[in-house]
Formats: C-alpha cells, sequence, structure tokens
C-alpha cells in the first residue's frame, strides 16, 4: 500500500464529516427577515401565484405589533403583522406567539403562525390555506 492509497480513505472521511458539519450548521440558523416589510410580504405572496383582492391596514397596535394588513385573497381575509425584534417588548410578544401557535386579541385565543418577525393569522379553513402557508413560509 503506499502513501496515497493510505490516506484516501482519511480524506474521503474528512470530506463527509466537514460536509455533515456545514449541512447542520446550516439547518441550526434562525430565519432573519426583520429588515424586511409587510409590502415584501405581501408582493411575495402575489409571486407564488396567489391573487389578492384586496389589502387593508389592522389596528396592529392593540396586538404590540409594527405593522399589519388585512389581505383578502379568493373571498376569504387572512391577517399579517410584522414585529419588530429591535423592539424588547415586541420581540418578546413574537416569541410568546411561536411558542404557543396562538394568540391573544381581546379575551380570545387566535391560531397564529410565525415565520421570523411576521405573524399570520386567520389562514386556517381558507379555500387556499396550504398555498396561502407555503407562501407565507417561504418568505
Amino acid at each position: 500500500m503506499n502513501a496515497l492509497t493510505s490516506r484516501f480513505p482519511m480524506v474521503i472521511l474528512l470530506a463527509l464529516l466537514t460536509a455533515a458539519l456545514l449541512i447542520s450548521g446550516c439547518s441550526s440558523v434562525k430565519k432573519e427577515n426583520n429588515e424586511k416589510t409587510i409590502v415584501e410580504l405581501v408582493e411575495h405572496i402575489k409571486k407564488t401565484g396567489l391573487t389578492i383582492d384586496s389589502a387593508q391596514p389592522t389596528l396592529y397596535d392593540m396586538i404590540l405589533a409594527s405593522d399589519g394588513l388585512v389581505l383578502k385573497i379568493d373571498g376569504g381575509d387572512i391577517q399579517l403583522f410584522k414585529y419588530d425584534t429591535k423592539i424588547r417588548q415586541q420581540k418578546d410578544k413574537l416569541a410568546r406567539i411561536k411558542d404557543k401557535n396562538t394568540i391573544m386579541i381581546l379575551g380570545v385565543e387566535f391560531p397564529a403562525m410565525v415565520n421570523g418577525s411576521f405573524v399570520m393569522l386567520n389562514y386556517k379553513g381558507h379555500i387556499d390555506e396550504l398555498k396561502i402557508i407555503d407562501a407565507f413560509e417561504s418568505f
């Protein structure tokens, strides 16, 4: 056995270990979209093929968010909210929503989905629920 063939398995093993570490490191990276706007989210949803019939502002400050819209998609309303993770109170609220997958509004609990700094409500039971979830999660 020469020097090249004896090192070859070691080189392959090191390459595989390096690849495994890179892949596992990438999967643990937290999705960060705090610098994006709610308008960018709406544009992204449009690009996925969903038709937005209208968009209206919401009372986002009632739930400690920075921005919010109600979108009418195929006759059903969904709500989108943006939380600013640089503001401690909003960051804490977002963490609570993410932990429970719900949000409390005026004493009523609603299912909520979190993607980075954004929260989506009213998507459950929508005719395009799966498409809406895919669009939201891919932002």
